[in-house]
């Protein structure tokens, strides 16, 4: 195993040892992380009302990839390179706080690779 710099500064363990020149290095890097978000009562009755459309835009404003919702649940399927789902739920909590007035209770599973 040897160490590589992405020229990033970021030092990435391959197991190839030398990299070949002809090898971008964004292969070797560890995939993103798939995750569901389940929000706590959104859209029950008129109380804590988020369109879904305005929900994926905060997700993507949060740096969060690809972010698909299901119907009017709350429930949303995104990619991340964040492994602490404990930062990533406070990240996300905070950012719907702040942009819809209220904080939700939710839960964050990592889906299988």
């Amino acid at each position: 195993m040897g160490d590589h710099n992405d020229n990033s500064g970021v030092y990435i363990r391959t197991p190839i040892e030398p990299r070949e020149p002809w090898m971008p290095v964004h292969i070797l890097k560890p995939a993103m992380a798939v995750v569901i978000s389940m929000l706590r009562g959104v859209n029950l009755g008129s109380h804590n009302r988020i369109k879904m459309d305005a929900l994926r835009a905060r997700y993507e404003s949060l740096k969060l990839r690809d972010p698909q919702t299901y119907i009017q649940s709350g429930n949303v399927i995104f990619r991340t390179e964040e492994r602490n789902l404990a930062q990533l739920a406070k990240r996300i909590e905070n950012g719907i706080e702040q942009k819809f007035g209220f904080r939700p209770r939710s839960f964050y599973a990592p889906l299988p690779k």
